[in-house]
């Protein structure tokens, strides 16, 4: 049998080199611990007034955002204008789905509820549940979505589905500006 000795601990280095995104990471934080009084983050709801589906879908050239809940269904829809012409659907997709959910929050539509949201780009559901992105445009999108997720009290799902079902779902028009094709929402 041969024995042979651990290597010994090195010294700390007395230096590091910072990572290039390292000021992105602290002004990260700094939005995240914004305020006076920490947030509280809801782990177990002890009650829960309503689950709330929301089906977001970006396309080239419009987006759309679906939310129902057991008594109704609101939604909204739109064109993008000329600053997101070089925006990738990665970026037009979490945008959609973020914006949607920040003004469902501002309206007070979100209230006392769960949020499951349903998108059909995986990097969207990734870059939510990593917290991260190495795009800086995904990753300041992630970082609204996540400061929102602790400040608002609300238990906040994203799950990647098929880009068949979003069709089947009948929200799939909304990103191409056209509602009468999304009919089967209303049934």
């Amino acid at each position: 049998m041969v024995c042979s000795q651990p290597a010994l601990p090195q010294a700390d280095p007395s230096h590091v080199a910072s990572a290039p995104r390292l000021i992105h990471d602290l002004h990260a934080l700094q939005t995240m611990f914004q305020g006076e009084v920490p947030s509280i983050r809801i782990l177990r709801p002890t009650r829960m007034a309503v689950a709330v589906y929301s089906i977001g879908d970006a396309s080239g050239a419009g987006y759309g955002t679906a939310f129902a809940n057991e008594s109704s269904i609101w939604f909204c829809f739109g064109v993008w204008g000329s600053d997101a012409d070089n925006s990738s659907s990665n970026f037009r997709e979490l945008r959609n789905l973020t914006e949607a959910v920040e003004h469902g929050v501002q309206s007070g539509q979100l209230q006392d509820c769960e949020l499951f949201i349903y998108t059909d780009n995986s990097t969207a559901e990734a870059a939510f549940y990593k917290g991260n992105s190495d795009s800086r445009a995904l990753f300041d999108l992630v970082v609204r979505l996540r400061r929102l997720y602790m400040t608002s009290g609300r238990q906040l799902h994203v799950s990647h589905i098929a880009g068949t079902r979003m069709i089947a779902s009948g929200r799939d028009g909304l990103s191409r500006v056209n509602a009468s094709e999304s009919h089967s929402m209303l049934s």
